[in-house]
């Protein structure tokens, strides 16, 4: 079960990098945001999906359960980072990848 703590590590991860650098809360030229993000890239992305991919009982599971865990980091951003307003088919298409996720891990 510490595979799926792995996973979700790597997607919050890359969920916190993406937003950072669209954000770019202070102004950072390319080459100081790229040095910003590359410690919590190697370090969260990398080390995180790395042992998820090593401990998960198949590559399929993980494969689709890591996408599914980065696509819901990305909506969760998107609402609290971002602001932006979600709605019923936002629900539904996050709903049917973590059933899906859930039927593959069975």
């Amino acid at each position: 079960m510490t595979w799926l703590l792995w996973g979700l590590l790597g997607a919050f991860s890359v969920a916190l990098v993406n937003s950072f650098w669209r954000l770019n809360p202070w102004g950072l030229s390319f080459w100081w945001l790229l040095f910003a993000v590359a410690i919590p890239t190697m370090f969260g992305t990398q080390l995180g999906f790395l042992n998820f991919y090593q401990k998960a009982p198949s590559f399929l599971s993980a494969w689709f359960l890591g996408s599914a865990m980065t696509s819901s980091a990305g909506f969760l951003a998107s609402v609290f980072v971002f602001h932006e307003q979600p709605n019923f088919m936002n629900g539904l298409g996050i709903g049917l990848i973590l059933f899906g996720g859930f039927l593959l891990t069975r």
